[in-house]
Protein backbone atom coordinates (compact mmCIF):
# COMPACT_ATOMS: atom_id res chain seq x y z
CA UNK A 1 0.00 0.00 0.00
CA UNK A 2 1.44 3.61 -1.07
CA UNK A 3 0.93 6.93 1.01
CA UNK A 4 -1.89 7.91 -1.27
CA UNK A 5 -3.84 4.50 -1.18
CA UNK A 6 -3.33 4.56 2.82
CA UNK A 7 -4.80 8.08 3.26
CA UNK A 8 -8.03 6.87 1.09
CA UNK A 9 -8.24 3.85 3.27
CA UNK A 10 -8.01 5.67 6.62
CA UNK A 11 -8.73 9.91 6.03
CA UNK A 12 -11.50 9.09 2.89
CA UNK A 13 -11.12 12.52 0.29
CA UNK A 14 -8.71 13.78 2.46
CA UNK A 15 -6.10 15.77 0.39
CA UNK A 16 -2.75 17.36 1.91
CA UNK A 17 -1.84 19.10 -1.09
CA UNK A 18 -4.77 22.09 -1.18
CA UNK A 19 -4.92 22.28 2.74
CA UNK A 20 -8.79 21.18 2.35
CA UNK A 21 -7.43 19.02 5.32
CA UNK A 22 -7.50 21.86 7.65
CA UNK A 23 -11.44 22.31 7.21
CA UNK A 24 -12.14 18.60 8.16
CA UNK A 25 -14.49 17.68 11.02
CA UNK A 26 -11.61 15.26 12.77
CA UNK A 27 -8.97 18.85 12.81
CA UNK A 28 -8.26 20.68 15.54
CA UNK A 29 -5.34 23.30 15.61
CA UNK A 30 -2.83 23.89 18.62
CA UNK A 31 -0.99 27.11 19.56
CA UNK A 32 2.67 26.39 19.90
CA UNK A 33 3.25 29.32 22.37
CA UNK A 34 0.61 31.64 24.23
CA UNK A 35 1.23 35.22 25.46
CA UNK A 36 4.72 35.49 23.88
CA UNK A 37 5.78 37.41 20.69
CA UNK A 38 8.84 36.35 18.46
CA UNK A 39 10.65 39.95 18.96
CA UNK A 40 11.24 41.33 22.13
CA UNK A 41 8.88 44.25 22.89
CA UNK A 42 9.68 47.31 20.95
CA UNK A 43 12.88 45.77 19.80
CA UNK A 44 14.20 43.87 16.67
CA UNK A 45 15.34 41.28 19.06
CA UNK A 46 14.70 37.96 18.53
CA UNK A 47 12.94 36.91 21.85
CA UNK A 48 14.69 33.51 22.87
CA UNK A 49 11.82 32.42 25.23
CA UNK A 50 9.45 32.28 22.79
CA UNK A 51 11.43 30.19 20.37
CA UNK A 52 12.39 27.65 23.50
CA UNK A 53 8.51 27.34 23.95
CA UNK A 54 7.99 27.04 20.59
CA UNK A 55 10.28 23.84 20.49
CA UNK A 56 9.20 22.35 24.04
CA UNK A 57 5.98 22.37 22.92
CA UNK A 58 6.57 20.48 19.21
CA UNK A 59 8.38 17.71 20.71
CA UNK A 60 6.34 17.28 23.68
CA UNK A 61 3.43 16.89 20.96
CA UNK A 62 5.49 14.90 18.27
CA UNK A 63 6.78 12.49 21.56
CA UNK A 64 2.81 12.06 22.57
CA UNK A 65 1.44 11.49 18.98
CA UNK A 66 5.00 8.94 18.14
CA UNK A 67 5.41 6.17 20.58
CA UNK A 68 8.64 4.20 20.17
CA UNK A 69 7.01 1.54 18.30
CA UNK A 70 5.00 2.91 15.83
CA UNK A 71 5.47 3.54 12.33
CA UNK A 72 5.12 6.53 10.14
CA UNK A 73 5.32 8.46 7.00
CA UNK A 74 7.25 11.54 6.83
CA UNK A 75 6.09 13.36 4.25
CA UNK A 76 7.47 16.64 2.16
CA UNK A 77 6.13 19.00 0.03
CA UNK A 78 7.86 21.37 -1.94
CA UNK A 79 5.55 23.88 -3.67
CA UNK A 80 6.83 25.79 -6.86
CA UNK A 81 5.18 28.27 -9.53
CA UNK A 82 4.65 26.29 -13.02
CA UNK A 83 7.28 25.95 -15.31
CA UNK A 84 10.08 27.15 -12.89
CA UNK A 85 12.98 25.22 -11.65
CA UNK A 86 12.33 24.01 -8.42
CA UNK A 87 15.19 22.48 -6.06
CA UNK A 88 14.22 19.07 -4.26
CA UNK A 89 13.68 18.26 -0.75
CA UNK A 90 17.24 16.81 -0.27
CA UNK A 91 18.34 19.05 2.84
CA UNK A 92 14.60 18.18 4.57
CA UNK A 93 15.77 14.75 4.06
CA UNK A 94 19.14 15.16 5.44
CA UNK A 95 17.24 14.66 8.86
CA UNK A 96 16.33 11.04 8.24
CA UNK A 97 19.12 8.96 10.61
CA UNK A 98 19.80 5.84 8.62
CA UNK A 99 20.98 5.98 4.74
CA UNK A 100 18.79 2.51 3.83
CA UNK A 101 15.29 4.90 4.81
CA UNK A 102 16.82 7.83 2.00
CA UNK A 103 16.69 5.03 -0.52
CA UNK A 104 13.27 4.30 -0.06
CA UNK A 105 11.73 8.41 -0.75
CA UNK A 106 9.07 8.03 -2.78
CA UNK A 107 8.17 10.95 -5.40
CA UNK A 108 4.80 12.05 -6.70
CA UNK A 109 3.79 15.50 -8.22
CA UNK A 110 0.56 16.88 -8.56
CA UNK A 111 -0.32 20.12 -10.57
CA UNK A 112 -2.83 22.02 -8.15
CA UNK A 113 -3.54 24.84 -11.05
CA UNK A 114 -2.44 26.79 -13.71
CA UNK A 115 0.35 28.41 -11.73
CA UNK A 116 1.25 25.96 -8.67
CA UNK A 117 2.50 22.70 -8.69
CA UNK A 118 3.51 20.70 -5.63
CA UNK A 119 6.30 17.67 -5.33
CA UNK A 120 5.27 15.35 -2.84
CA UNK A 121 8.30 13.34 -1.02
CA UNK A 122 7.38 10.34 1.43
CA UNK A 123 9.48 7.35 2.97
CA UNK A 124 7.41 5.06 5.42
CA UNK A 125 10.22 5.02 8.98
CA UNK A 126 10.05 2.00 11.67
CA UNK A 127 9.63 4.79 14.52
CA UNK A 128 10.60 8.01 15.38
CA UNK A 129 14.10 6.98 16.31
CA UNK A 130 14.67 6.96 12.57
CA UNK A 131 14.45 10.98 12.23
CA UNK A 132 16.16 13.54 13.83
CA UNK A 133 12.86 15.21 14.80
CA UNK A 134 13.87 17.81 16.90
CA UNK A 135 16.59 19.27 14.77
CA UNK A 136 13.82 19.20 11.89
CA UNK A 137 11.33 21.13 14.06
CA UNK A 138 13.97 23.65 15.03
CA UNK A 139 14.46 24.24 11.33
CA UNK A 140 10.34 24.59 10.41
CA UNK A 141 9.76 26.62 13.65
CA UNK A 142 13.08 29.11 12.29
CA UNK A 143 11.78 29.61 8.57
CA UNK A 144 10.76 33.02 8.91
CA UNK A 145 14.01 33.98 10.14
CA UNK A 146 16.88 33.98 8.84
CA UNK A 147 19.37 34.74 11.85
CA UNK A 148 17.99 31.50 13.14
CA UNK A 149 19.85 28.35 12.74
CA UNK A 150 19.10 25.14 11.72
CA UNK A 151 16.51 26.30 9.10
CA UNK A 152 16.01 24.96 5.60
CA UNK A 153 17.95 26.79 2.66
CA UNK A 154 16.15 29.98 1.17
CA UNK A 155 16.51 27.98 -2.29
CA UNK A 156 12.59 27.30 -2.24
CA UNK A 157 10.06 28.90 -3.79
CA UNK A 158 8.55 28.23 -0.86
CA UNK A 159 9.20 26.37 2.46
CA UNK A 160 8.33 23.16 2.15
CA UNK A 161 5.63 21.64 4.17
CA UNK A 162 6.21 18.71 6.46
CA UNK A 163 3.78 15.93 7.42
CA UNK A 164 4.35 13.40 10.25
CA UNK A 165 1.70 10.79 9.88
CA UNK A 166 1.10 8.11 12.51
CA UNK A 167 -0.63 4.90 10.91
CA UNK A 168 -0.97 2.62 13.72
CA UNK A 169 -3.20 5.66 15.18
CA UNK A 170 -4.13 7.25 12.00
CA UNK A 171 -2.84 11.18 13.19
CA UNK A 172 -1.65 13.53 10.61
CA UNK A 173 0.91 16.26 12.07
CA UNK A 174 1.34 19.29 10.47
CA UNK A 175 3.77 21.67 12.27
CA UNK A 176 3.40 24.49 9.49
CA UNK A 177 6.08 27.08 11.23
CA UNK A 178 6.63 28.62 15.23
CA UNK A 179 2.85 29.90 15.28
CA UNK A 180 1.09 26.03 15.40
CA UNK A 181 0.17 22.77 14.03
CA UNK A 182 -2.77 21.02 12.45
CA UNK A 183 -3.88 17.44 13.81
CA UNK A 184 -5.93 15.41 11.72
CA UNK A 185 -7.38 12.27 12.89
CA UNK A 186 -9.01 9.30 10.98
CA UNK A 187 -11.59 8.17 14.08
CA UNK A 188 -13.69 10.62 16.17
CA UNK A 189 -12.45 8.14 19.30
CA UNK A 190 -8.82 9.21 18.90
CA UNK A 191 -9.71 13.06 18.06
CA UNK A 192 -11.96 13.27 21.07
CA UNK A 193 -9.37 11.67 23.57
CA UNK A 194 -6.27 14.25 22.14
CA UNK A 195 -8.82 17.22 21.89
CA UNK A 196 -9.42 17.06 25.39
CA UNK A 197 -5.52 16.68 26.61
CA UNK A 198 -5.07 19.26 24.13
CA UNK A 199 -7.95 21.44 25.02
CA UNK A 200 -5.87 24.41 26.62
CA UNK A 201 -3.90 24.84 23.27
CA UNK A 202 -6.90 24.68 20.80
CA UNK A 203 -6.95 27.66 18.97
Amino acid sequence: MNFEQYLQQHFGNVNLFDRSFVEKDLVFHVDLVKDLYQLKKNSDEINEEYFKQAYNKSNELFEDLFREEESFYFVVHVRRERGKYQKSATKVFRHLRRREDKYNIKFVEKVIDEEDQVSEYTVLLSNKNALDYKRLIKAICHQDFPTLLPRFRQTYTYYPEVFFVNIDRNIVMNIYDDRGCFFLFGDTATYDVFKNKYRNDIS
